[in-house]
């Protein structure tokens, strides 16, 4: 399942029940050396954005959400992983598979590989056909024990979607037609091999919505998936993916926007509070998800005037602040900032730019916009730019921010 993002923008704040300055004045001074991640056209570069020098340049690769870790494959006749300390650059782990193996996302718009406890990644081998089927093989890599566990292999057009925690789950989508129908389809292991020696299909309430292109996906907990596509007729939903149990249930009344905006899609958890935010700020359109129930709790679609078109690829559109009451999200131009208490637009920066990505320093203090491949810094409070980082030129987007 695949990614989203949009467009952002400035002017000033607003009151009504505090202002954002107030909301975010009372938290801790800006760290001695801030890290930027910024995906650029080779990897990542990672910025100390309050020194305004490069720290580290990664090759292609997945940073952990909590970026303990950076993982990158090099694939080739035999296929290198490695584990970075994504501060450094310096390798921490390192072993040799067998076998050219790439990550998903090779072969298209992919969730990273890996499960959501991070003990487990898939890889892909390049598809190849036996007289008029697609082959596809799947190792299931043991990250602990620097090993292939088992490699599966399906017939057909499937992708990756999912690995559960304990790695005996590798969930499959096959695309079916006509497009963009799919099914969602499970191989499962008892410890001695491939229960039944089949790859199953799960079970999966409201089957007939199954038809949409994938935009976004995020891990809740150990073992929900959720991932965000688009119905050619219904609009967005959320394909909500059981990696324990082997079903899976959609998230539905989640409001669309212009069908050329639909790409804008992000999704954004507030773990602390069991919510998540599916946000397409360029369509001005964002609904509240609880977490617990798998239900749509509201929605606004009056943030903004939707825009005709998307000018730029979206890449990491939205962030949520720490403390969960404030999402920053890339609209038609420049950044919306919505308040989570009743989901209202609060202000809007940067109105006079194109914003491709967005990403909020830990305390909540500052804003990071990549526009036109130029990072800025902004007051998160006032919409305030803070200067540009000429460390960074060529940004296409913003991944996270870190400290150390």
């Amino acid at each position: 399942m695949r990614r989203l993002s949009a467009v952002l923008a400035v002017i000033a704040v607003v009151a009504a029940c505090g202002s954002l300055k107030e909301e975010t004045s009372q938290v801790a001074s800006q760290p001695a050396h801030e890290l930027l991640y910024v995906a650029t056209a080779t990897g990542v570069s990672v910025l100390d954005a309050t020194t305004d020098s490069l720290v580290a340049t990664l090759p292609l690769g997945t940073l952990l959400p909590d970026r303990s870790r950076y993982w990158t494959v090099d694939s080739g006749d035999r296929t290198t992983v490695r584990g970075l300390d994504p501060a450094t650059g310096l390798e921490q782990a390192s072993f040799i598979l067998d076998g050219r193996w790439s990550v998903p996302a090779a072969y298209g718009p992919a969730p990273s590989g890996l499960s959501a406890n991070a003990t487990w990644m898939v890889l892909v081998a390049p598809p190849h056909t036996t007289g008029a089927t697609m082959v596809n093989r799947f190792a299931v890599v043991d990250l602990a024990n620097k090993r292939v566990d088992r490699v599966v292999t399906a017939d057909g057009d499937v992708s990756f979607d999912a690995v559960s925690d304990d790695g005996r789950n590798l969930y499959l989508v096959e695309h079916l037609e006509p497009a963009p129908r799919y099914a969602v389809r499970v191989a499962s292991f008892s410890g001695v091999g491939l229960q039944d020696g089949i790859l199953g299909q799960i079970k999966t309430a409201e089957p007939e919505v199954m038809n949409g292109l994938y935009h976004a996906s995020v891990a809740v907990g150990g073992d929900w998936f959720l991932s965000l596509y688009s119905n050619p007729g219904r609009g967005p939903f959320i394909h909500a993916l059981n990696t324990t149990q082997l079903y899976a249930q959609c998230i539905l009344n989640m409001p669309d926007g212009p069908v050329a905006l639909r790409p804008a899609w992000s999704m954004v958890l507030d773990p602390k509070h069991s919510r998540l935010y599916a946000v397409n700020g360029a369509g001005g359109v964002v609904s509240e998800v609880d977490t617990t129930a798998l239900t749509v709790l509201r929605s606004n679609i009056d943030l903004a005037p939707a825009g005709s078109t998307l000018l730029t690829a979206p890449l990491h559109p939205a962030s949520l602040s720490s403390d969960g009451t404030r999402i920053y999200a890339a609209g038609g131009h420049g950044v919306l900032v919505i308040y989570t208490g009743d989901l209202s637009l609060r202000s809007r920066y940067l109105t006079d730019r194109l914003v491709d990505s967005v990403a909020l320093s830990d305390d909540g203090r500052r804003l990071y916009i990549a526009s036109g491949g130029v990072i800025t810094k902004v007051d998160a409070a006032t919409g305030k730019p803070l200067g540009t980082l000429a460390s960074a030129p060529r940004a296409l987007g913003l991944l996270a921010v870190g400290s150390r």
